[in-house]
């Protein structure tokens, strides 16, 4: 997951700008101090101890000084770039990462030593992202490693550690290139509903896959009326023509059901809870899934989707299509946070504000404190729009604690809280909301197709309203 201030995502570049290091103040690297140490230590044990040691002294002496008028100024021109082979990849995969490193100057670099910090989260057995190498003026070298992806989030790489020594060893020059790459990693479970249509009841005029009760651009047989002018050629019934000519010399052409799309909202509450399960951040991946899974369902049937987001880094998206759009929705989703936030306040500000069309609004969340479940009710009271409630359970996460009460007060405990859900869920039913319970582990996909007669009850009233 990013924080706030950190750079933003590319979407479609793969490669960041080549970058010229800013070298520190060259120093004396310790092996100087060494041999210095080595020399006057031989040259006091000669004068005062064995006189031989004076001998000793003197080679170590003209090595030193040898060293001294050979040593240059180690910091060279260089230049850096980093190029990632894959900018989006899911949880387990791997992609390799490119640093190529150019010698712009006029010197060669005696020896250089790169070094890429990578995101613990990237990081697998065979991840070695440091290097070593001399370089030649003018000479462009190219160093790979592999990042392996182990948990999904908006991950990053960088900044670059840069170390150069002369050709003696003896004089050394650091510099840390602010260069950051990030690297998307989608949940691996993420499921294609591909079984499973959601069709809100109020459409909007441009083409999709929801099937209204009148005429227009679709593929079912609607009626037959008389041809006019304009109408294409290849939707005159010649067969019925040929009859309807035997009265009049008009032609008579099909007409279809029009299939039309939706303007669809999707609002994901990652508000902090505490005391629920051991770990709050496995509700939030849940609900990142589902969002994402649905997201994608909704964006493939060419209806116009929307994201809301609560939690520690709120976001709007306005209502879009295509895959532009899915991926937008998709890298926001990854960077959710939990943490405090005004659930009701928040969305209410925002559906008058931004979304006043929106025909269905699909809310996400686990339901685990009152500011959730408020939210919810609000969105149903409102009549105007189709509600469809999704909720990752949370008991089913709860796992007691060590030191805790005995299993019995436990199972108490569990019953009581599951009664209150149950409660709460029949409340937003009853104001004609739909709400799906997910249990987890089991798949959203089979969740859905459970409550698929109810998501068709919705189809069939849509098509009584249009």
């Amino acid at each position: 997951m990013t924080r706030k201030g950190d750079p933003p995502i590319p979407e479609s570049s793969t490669s960041d700008g080549g970058d010229r290091p800013v070298w520190e103040r060259s120093r004396t690297s310790t092996r100087v101090y060494l041999l210095a140490y080595l020399a006057v230590l031989s040259l006091v044990g000669g004068l005062f101890i064995v006189q031989p040691l004076i001998f000793v002294s003197v080679p170590l002496t003209v090595v030193l000084g040898f060293t001294v008028l050979r040593s240059q100024d180690p910091r060279p021109d260089l230049e850096v770039r980093r190029t990632t082979e894959r900018v989006r990849i899911r949880e387990g995969e791997t992609t390799r990462v490119r640093l190529r490193v150019r010698n712009i100057g006029p010197r060669p670099v005696a020896m250089l030593q790169v070094r890429d910090m990578v995101h613990p989260e990237l990081r697998g057995r065979s991840t070695r992202s440091g290097f070593s190498s001399s370089m030649e003026a003018g000479e462009t070298k190219d160093f790979f490693y592999e990042v392996h992806a182990n948990s999904f989030g908006v991950h990053t790489l960088g900044p670059i550690s840069l170390q150069v020594q002369d050709s003696t060893g003896l004089f050394e020059s650091d510099s840390e290139l602010k260069s950051y790459s990030k690297l998307a990693v989608f949940p691996e479970t993420t499921e294609r509903l591909g079984h499973v249509a959601i069709r809100p009841r109020r459409t909007k005029s441009w083409p999709g896959e929801i099937v209204a009760r009148r005429a227009g651009t679709g593929m079912d047989y609607f009626n037959i009326r008389r041809f006019t002018p304009g109408d294409p050629v290849k939707r005159i019934n010649w067969r019925a023509s040929a009859r309807h000519t035997q009265e009049s010399d008009e032609f008579l052409v099909n007409e279809y059901i029009a299939e039309v799309g939706a303007e669809v909202l999707i609002v994901v509450d990652a508000g902090r809870v505490s005391g629920v399960g051991q770990d709050r951040n496995l509700l939030v991946e849940y609900s990142v899934k589902a969002a994402i899974s649905i997201a994608e369902r909704l964006l493939h049937d060419r209806n116009r989707v929307g994201l809301l987001t609560t939690g520690e880094n709120p976001r709007r998206i306005a209502s879009g299509y295509g895959r532009r759009q899915f991926d937008k929705i998709a890298l926001s989703l990854l960077q959710l946070e939990p943490g405090e936030s005004d659930i009701e306040w928040w969305v209410e500000r925002s559906l008058h504000m931004f979304f006043p069309h929106i025909s269905q609004i699909i809310f996400v969340s686990p339901l685990t404190d009152a500011s959730s479940n408020a939210a919810a009710a609000e969105l149903v009271r409102n009549g105007d729009r189709d509600v469809i409630v999704v909720s990752p359970n949370p008991i089913a996460l709860a796992r007691p604690r060590s030191g805790r009460a005995d299993a019995r007060e436990w199972r108490i405990a569990l019953r009581l809280a599951q009664m209150e859900r149950a409660i709460d869920m029949d409340r937003l039913r009853s104001a004609n909301a739909l709400v799906i319970d997910w249990t987890t582990p089991a798949s959203l996909e089979e969740v859905m197709e459970v409550h698929k007669r109810a998501l068709s009850k919705y189809s069939a009233l849509s098509a009584r309203h249009r």
